[in-house]
């Protein structure tokens, strides 16, 4: 009885080392096959307030979200808020939706869903440009250099610092993100040997 019940107990150890081995694969290759990550400020990069003070997309953000979801790419948002907003990130967040989505005004739905993370200073003196935010998204990211999307010429500089492909966004251009064939350049030729598009 005492044999069979240690030949039991090595099984079962057995096994469970190799489910865990097999999460941890099957984690990292999820991982590898997920496109890389974009970051964006929100408010004058992805939306803005009309005439009417209420928030709409910017030029061709919607498009450009759009192909990003299609694409697979990973998405997250680095914005300022007040710390009042909330003890915790879930709750600043929860707040920045609620007013958001109470005084949205274009006939498109915001994406929060497309988002994988929002991040917001849990301290005033940790607001962007300081690089606590743009640090903790740039490990998000792994070794895939992430992309960094905002209006602030500071909060660019900053980003590029911190690891990212920055981007300072003018909304008066046609085409104030990247085109498609410069993503393709950046991921198939720059980054080629860090990521996986």
């Amino acid at each position: 009885l005492q044999k069979s019940q240690e030949n039991y107990y090595s099984f079962y150890r057995s096994y469970t080392m190799k489910r865990v081995f097999f999460l941890m694969a099957l984690t990292i290759s999820m991982n590898l096959m997920a496109g890389p990550w974009v970051f964006f400020d929100l408010g004058d990069t992805l939306i803005k307030k009309n005439d009417k003070g209420l928030y709409v997309y910017t030029q061709k953000s919607w498009e450009y979200l759009e192909w990003l979801v299609k694409k697979d790419y990973q998405l997250g948002i680095i914005t300022n808020v007040p710390v009042s907003w909330g003890v915790t990130n879930e709750d600043r967040v929860k707040v920045l939706k609620d007013l958001v989505d109470d005084n949205w005004g274009d006939k498109k739905p915001m994406l929060w869903k497309a988002f994988k993370v929002i991040l917001t200073p849990p301290k005033e003196e940790l607001k962007k440009p300081h690089p606590h935010l743009f640090d903790k998204a740039r490990k998000q990211a792994g070794s895939c250099p992430p992309l960094f999307y905002g209006e602030n010429l500071s909060e660019v500089v900053q980003a590029t610092f911190s690891g990212f492909h920055s981007h300072k966004v003018d909304l008066r251009p046609k085409q104030p993100y990247f085109s498609v064939s410069y993503h393709r350049f950046l991921y198939k030729n720059r980054f080629k040997h860090l990521c996986k598009e």
